[in-house]
């Protein structure tokens, strides 16, 4: 499992990659376009490769936002994306401003239990 924050990613939306994509769909602003695949790129993508669609570039944060019990549940639960088990995924790309970032940790978390529900759906 990588840590959270251990550096930048790319996702790659188009036709190649080992995730295939099921469905996109927009919860608000736009929705990205279908692609067939995404390949995780665990460094920075300077420009959209042959047959790529649309780049999503962050770090991983899964474990950001949540409690300690809550880590110790995931880390019981969860697969390594490198096994063979690990075959499902959500890829759920949030675009953050200075505005998100000034807020508070507990009301950052607070939006994403109780407005979002992005916490229960991860």
């Amino acid at each position: 499992m990588t840590e959270a924050n251990s550096g930048l990613f790319t996702f790659v939306g188009g036709t190649r990659g080992i995730w295939s994509i099921l469905t996109i769909k927009a919860v608000v602003g736009d929705v990205l376009p279908m692609a067939e695949k995404v390949d995780v790129v665990h460094d920075p993508v300077a420009e959209r490769p042959d047959g790529a669609r649309w780049l999503l570039r962050g770090v991983t944060s899964n474990v950001r936002y949540v409690t300690a019990a809550e880590k110790s549940l995931l880390a019981a639960k969860q697969a390594d994306l490198d096994r063979p088990e690990a075959t499902p995924a959500a890829l759920i790309p949030i675009r953050k401003k200075s505005t998100w970032w000034d807020l508070p940790q507990d009301e950052r978390r607070k939006i994403f239990e109780d407005r979002s529900h992005h916490i229960q759906t991860g």
